[in-house]
Formats: structure tokens, sequence, C-alpha cells
């Protein structure tokens, strides 16, 4: 388990273009209503635990065709569902991870900005290669087992935590506890400052 403070990694690489992000449609795109309606139906289970919504999500998504562009589409309209309250994003992550994890695809661009509410759990027992933009919450790369989780901004306590192989790199700040904590391999490179308690004895180079 390697921690760096990466502030040079990407120093060589170009800056991108600005773009403008414009979210699709909904309606006449099967595989958008097919996950809106999904994760509607999911969330509505009172009293339902957290790992619950994740093999559930899991097992769903693995009976449906879809794509990574699926996928990124759907973190695209996520401000247009106005009738999900707001406790809903401690959800969406592990919905998200899910519908990752059973795509055929491996490589993943997340653009998240937009939403108000930071999301949780993203990342959750991650196998792919994940670029997320926008600052998230908790429990980032949970239980992550290989591939690249990269976050393009802050995230809040938790990260990799149980975190078994692959990379987490985190451009911004990491604000809270237990990074890594029970972690048994793998890697997080932090460009910002961490404020807070590692779940780990950490004697690697910073």
């Amino acid at each position: 388990m390697q921690t760096t403070l990466a502030r040079d990694l990407f120093k060589n690489l170009r800056k991108q273009e600005q773009q403008e992000i414009t979210a699709p449609k909904i309606e006449n795109n099967p595989q958008l209503e097919m996950m809106v309606e999904l994760y509607s139906s999911i969330i509505n289970y009172r009293n339902i635990r957290s790992p619950c919504i994740y093999e559930s999500s899991l097992e769903h998504f693995k009976k449906e065709t879809y794509s990574k562009g699926d996928v990124e589409s759907f973190a695209l309209i996520l401000p247009q569902l106005t009738n999900l309250s707001p406790q809903t994003h401690n959800y969406l992550g592990l919905f998200l991870s899910a519908a990752m994890n059973a795509c055929k695809d491996d490589d993943f661009f997340l653009y998240l900005h937009s939403i108000n509410s930071r999301i949780h759990s993203l990342g959750y027992e991650n196998t792919k290669n994940v670029i997320a933009h926008g600052n998230l919450g908790a429990n980032v790369a949970h239980r992550m087992s290989k591939g690249q989780f990269i976050v393009k901004g802050s995230v809040e306590s938790g990260a990799g935590i149980e975190l078994q192989n692959g990379q987490i790199h985190i451009t911004g700040n990491v604000v809270g506890e237990n990074l890594a904590h029970s972690a048994r391999g793998g890697k997080i490179c932090i460009d910002g400052n961490y404020i807070g308690r590692a779940g780990f004895v950490c004697t690697n180079e910073v």
C-alpha cells in the first residue's frame, strides 16, 4: 500500500481544451430510460441497506445491454431528475459503481460538476478505469480490486477503505478520517492536501 503526494504526476500532459458539456435527452433513449427506471425502483424500497443497493443494481445490469456511453450519459442527466430527494445521492455512487463494473467496457469518464450534492461510495468494488470530474463524498473506491480511479476534484473521508489493488489518484484535497483504512494493497496518489488521519502507518514516499 503506497501513498504519494503526486503534484508533478501530470505536469507533462497537455491541457485539454475546455468543452461545453450538453446533457442528452432521456426520451427515445431506451438505455437511459432503463437506468432511470431501475434507479428509481431500487431506491424506493424502504430501509434498504447500502450493500443491497449495489448487489441489486449489479444483478440487474448484468442482464442488460448497454455501453460506457450510456453510463456517462446517465451521469450527465442526473440534475434533470428533480423527483429524486437529496438523500438518494447516498446511493447514487453504489448504483453507478454497479453500472460500470457490470459493463463490457473498461474506461469511463463521469462529468459530475453539475450535481449539487456530493456523491458517496463512487467506485465501490471498482474493477475499471474511471475518471470522475467533480468533488465527491465519502468512501471513494471502497474495496477497489483493480484498475485506476482518478478524481478530478476533492473527496471526503474514507477514500480507499479496504483497497485491494489498483491505483486511486485524487487531484484535489482529502478531508476526513480513515484514508485507506484496512487497505491490503494498491496505491493512492494525492495532489492536494490530506487533512485527517490515515488508516495505516505511512512509511511511503511523500
